[in-house]
């Protein structure tokens, strides 16, 4: 039986819906006891503690695990409960080769204005390294603004992500206008500078939208930089198909949707490979539209 996980809306009568939900932050699921204030390195091993990292994470007064470097003691299956995608975390998660399961309805952690969607929301000036994303992930619904969606993580800033590999499913169905959309096997946008390097996709991704923009990638949506930065090592073997009312602002790419750059930064994009199918406005192989210095090898 495949497994998934469904993003919505918030609005009442979603927030009455999610009260009935599973939780996996309900009391008596997410475990804290790994965590002390004496120490800077953990392991998780179970679904529970990794509840109790978003627990942590998500919910007042939060940690965001600035400095301190988590590993992965096993596989973590988190189907059966409801899943909150971990917000603003600076740490440093090691996945030790291992790989985290993600459940059929994930709940995203930022408020109704921005919307990130993944295991996390967004990782800033932390990094993940040597970790395998499964699952499937259905997002619909109306949006306000801006809609970053990953297998990985909706957004990533100032992060280094290495040896990341995403085989979960993405489908973004019914998603409405007066919204940008950003949507990457492993990440949905990155922003600022990062290291990204080791990137898979073995994925499926389709997106159906009336969105004002959108941008699609194999490996990433977009990537965005005010400064010096680049990307190497990108796999994409992945599906991308995109649907969408108008081709005027819309990118789809075999491994990165569209890059975004000041006019004095340079981005390098290297080692990338492409051998999955790709569908839409725009499509191309490797890197849809271009914004400002890139050099492609």
């Amino acid at each position: 039986m495949s497994v998934g996980f469904v993003f919505f809306v918030h609005n009442d009568s979603n927030l009455q819906a999610a009260q009935r939900e599973r939780l996996w932050t309900d009391d008596g699921y997410f475990d804290t006891t790994w965590f002390t204030n004496y120490s800077d390195t953990f392991t998780i091993s179970t679904p529970q503690q990794l509840a109790g990292l978003a627990h942590m994470a998500n919910v007042a007064p939060r940690v965001n695990f600035s400095g301190m470097n988590i590993r992965l003691g096993g596989n973590i299956d988190l189907t059966g409960r409801t899943w909150f995608a971990i917000n603003d975390f600076r740490g440093n998660l090691d996945g030790n080769g291992y790989t985290i399961t993600l459940p059929n309805v994930v709940r995203n952690a930022h408020g109704s204005e921005h919307h990130s969607i993944g295991l996390f929301a967004m990782v800033r000036g932390g990094s993940v390294r040597d970790l395998t994303v499964a699952g499937h992930v259905t997002v619909q619904g109306t949006f306000r603004s801006t809609l970053h969606v990953g297998g990985l993580s909706g957004l990533v800033q100032q992060s280094s992500i290495e040896n990341v590999t995403n085989r979960a499913g993405i489908t973004a169905t019914a998603i409405t206008a007066q919204t940008r959309v950003f949507i990457g096997g492993v990440i949905g946008r990155a922003i600022m500078h990062n290291t990204l390097t080791d990137l898979a996709n073995h994925g499926a991704i389709s997106a159906r939208t009336g969105a004002e923009a959108t941008s699609v990638g194999g490996i990433i949506g977009q990537l965005s930089f005010s400064v010096h930065g680049g990307a190497s090592g990108l796999h994409n073997e992945g599906r991308v198909s995109v649907t969408a009312a108008s081709t005027a602002a819309h990118a789809t790419a075999g491994v990165i949707g569209s890059v975004h750059s000041q006019a004095f930064s340079q981005v390098a994009l290297t080692n990338m490979m492409n051998i999955g199918q790709i569908t839409g406005p725009g499509a191309v192989q490797f890197v849809g539209r271009v914004e400002g210095n890139a050099v492609v090898g």
